[in-house]
Order: C-alpha cells, then structure tokens, then sequence
C-alpha cells in the first residue's frame, strides 16, 4: 500500500452556512470559493471522498465547472516549472512574480470588456509570451556559458519559433478584434457608407 493509500483524513468541511444547500442556481461566492479550494486541496493530495464531493458539487452546480481553466493552467504550471529556479534559491518569489506577470500580460491582451474568444486568444498570447521569454532566457543563460555552433543553431532557431507564435497569437487576436469591432451604417444623400472602427 502506499502512503496515500493508508493516510487518515480529517473529517471534510461542509458547505458554508451562508451558500447554504447547493442548488443549480447557486452563485459562487467568497465563501463558496473557499469551500471548493479547501476541497481541491484535499483531492489534489489524494482524498478520494474530497475528490467524489467536488464532482457532486459541480455536477450539481454546473456553472461551477466554468470557473475552471484546468488545461491552461497546467499548460502555464508546466511552463512556470521550467522558467522557475531549483528548489530554494527563491523559487516560490520567482512563481509568484512570474504569474503576476503572466497575469498581467493576459489582461493587457484581453483589454477592456473583452468577449469570450478575445479571452481565450488573450490566454494564448500570454502562453506564447511565457513561451518566448523562457527561450530567450534560456539561450541567453546558455551563450554565458559557452556552447557549440550547432547548440548555438538549436537555441537561436528555438527563439525564433516561439517568437514566430506570440506574434501570430498576437496577430491573431488582433484580425478577430477588428472582425468584432462595430461598423456603423450612415445613409448619406441615398449612399450607404459602412464604416469600420
């Protein structure tokens, strides 16, 4: 058996009295939020009773499922794993710092007000800017420490890939922005005139 396996769990929370019973209609909340990051918690190491409550809870209330950005996540995890330093060395700062700028990076994207699928070209770009920025780094920590010519072509054409798709992420949301945009229709001595923003 392994450890997991055979650990004793404590007993899991219950559903905040202010949220009260879970219906479709629930709305998620402070509180509700809570609830369902402590049971997260829980699943993620291992509690399979946590695990089972969570799926009720959202199958319940499936809204909630919408909340949930699970691929992208581990897509910007797995890549935070690589541009983060070893263990110790200011690894957690590092994430942290490294999110916020992802962060910010995705609502600089998005803009204001931005509809679902400038949300999710917005997502992209900040992929592909983490994407760049790690190969850059890497290429760069590279060069200090000397490396063959054909190392050299590897990392230069790598930087240049992913340089290659920010900039169709970016181009991308940029042609489905002007797409969206609102053209205004004018009527001018009998003419139509359709003009775009």
């Amino acid at each position: 058996m392994t450890a997991k396996a055979t650990r004793k769990y404590q007993p899991l929370p219950t559903v905040p009295e202010s949220v009260g019973e879970l219906r479709p209609d629930t709305e998620r909340s402070t509180e509700l939020n809570a609830w369902l990051n402590a049971l997260l918690r829980r699943e993620q190491d291992g509690d399979e009773e946590a695990s089972e409550t969570l799926i009720e809870a959202h199958t319940i209330v499936p809204r909630l499922w919408e909340g949930l950005d699970t691929l992208r996540q581990n897509a910007e995890r797995a890549w935070m794993e690589l541009t983060s330093p070893p263990v110790g060395s200011g690894r957690d700062f590092t994430r942290q710092a490294i999110r916020r700028e992802l962060e910010r990076v995705r609502r600089t994207a998005a803009g204001a007000d931005p509809s679902p699928i400038e949300r999710l070209l917005a997502d992209r770009v900040a992929l592909c800017w983490l994407q760049a920025t790690h190969a850059d780094t890497e290429y760069a920590q590279r060069l200090q420490d000397g490396m063959t010519f054909a190392a050299s072509e590897f990392y230069q054409r790598r930087c240049e890939r992913a340089g290659r798709q920010l900039l169709k992420a970016i181009q991308t949301l940029a042609t489905v922005r002007r797409l969206l945009g609102p053209t205004i229709q004018l009527n001018v001595a009998e003419r139509q005139i359709n003009v775009a923003r």
